[in-house]
C-alpha cells in the first residue's frame, strides 16, 4: 500500500507517494491534519487498515476541563461592578436514551452543565452590569465579552448547520449526536440566551456610546492642558 499526501488547494505543493510495508504505522502530528488530506492507494492488493484517533494533549480530558471550570467558578467575583473594576445551578435535564447508552458519562456530564450553568448566570450578570456602565474604564471588559460571545455564537452556529447534513439522518435515532445543554425553564430567566445575536447587538452598541465618551473626555482633557501650558 502506498500514502498519498496533500494540500486542498495548494498548486505550488504536489501531492506526494509514499510507499508503506506490511504493519507500518504512520501518525499525522501537530496540526498536519489541519491543512493536510490523506488518502490510502491500495492497488489491487487487499487492504486491511484501521484509524485511530488518540488524545494527546491534557486540554482533550475531561479532568483538565474540569479543573478549568472549577478554578473559573472560584476565581469569579460575584459582584458584578466588582468585575467590571478587575476586568444556582437548576436541576439538568437529560435525555433518557443517551444516558441508557451511556452509563458512565451521566454523572461527569450532569456535574459539568451544572457547573457551566453557574459559569453562564454570572457571564450574564457581568453582561447586563457592563451594558448599564458608564464608566469608560470598563471597555476593556466589554470588548473582552463581546469577543468571547461572538466566539461562542459562531461555534453555535456551526453546530447546527452541522446537525443538518442529511448524512445524519441515515443514523439510527438512537446514536445520533444530541444537543448538550438543553435550556430549561429556568434557563430562560437566569442565564443568557441559546441565541445571543441580540445580547451581541446590545453589547456592541454600548460600546461604542463608550468609545464615544472616552474620545470626548480625553479631548476635554487635552484641551485643558494645552490650556495650562498656554497660561505658563
Amino acid at each position: 500500500m502506498r500514502l498519498s499526501p496533500d494540500v486542498p488547494g495548494a498548486k505550488t505543493t504536489p501531492p506526494l507517494v509514499v510507499p508503506t510495508g506490511d504493519g507500518d504505522v504512520y501518525y499525522l502530528n501537530g496540526d498536519f491534519n489541519h491543512h493536510h488530506q490523506h488518502m490510502v492507494l491500495s492497488g489491487t492488493a487487499v487492504r486491511v487498515s484501521s484509524t485511530h484517533r488518540v488524545a494527546v494533549t491534557a486540554e482533550d480530558t475531561l479532568q483538565y476541563i474540569q479543573a478549568k471550570v472549577t478554578a473559573s467558578l472560584k476565581s469569579s467575583a460575584k459582584d458584578p461592578q466588582d468585575k467590571c473594576r478587575r476586568g444556582h445551578a437548576d436541576d439538568v435535564r437529560h435525555e433518557q436514551t443517551h444516558n441508557d447508552l451511556h452509563v458512565d458519562w451521566q454523572q461527569p456530564m450532569l456535574a459539568l452543565e451544572a457547573s457551566w450553568r453557574k459559569l453562564e448566570a454570572r457571564t450574564k450578570t457581568l453582561a447586563d452590569a457592563l451594558v448599564q456602565s458608564h464608566d469608560v474604564d470598563d471597555l476593556k471588559v466589554l470588548k473582552a465579552v463581546l469577543e468571547g460571545l461572538r466566539n461562542r455564537q459562531v461555534g453555535r452556529d456551526q453546530f447546527i448547520h452541522r446537525m443538518k447534513d442529511k448524512v445524519f439522518k441515515r443514523i439510527a435515532a438512537d446514536f445520533q449526536p444530541m444537543e448538550r445543554p438543553v435550556w430549561t425553564d429556568w434557563d430562560d430567566v437566569h442565564l443568557l440566551p441559546k441565541d445571543l445575536t441580540a445580547t451581541i447587538a446590545a453589547l456592541h452598541a454600548h460600546k461604542l456610546v463608550l468609545e464615544s465618551e472616552k474620545k470626548r473626555q480625553w479631548k476635554i482633557h487635552a484641551g485643558t492642558r494645552h490650556h495650562k501650558n498656554n497660561k505658563a
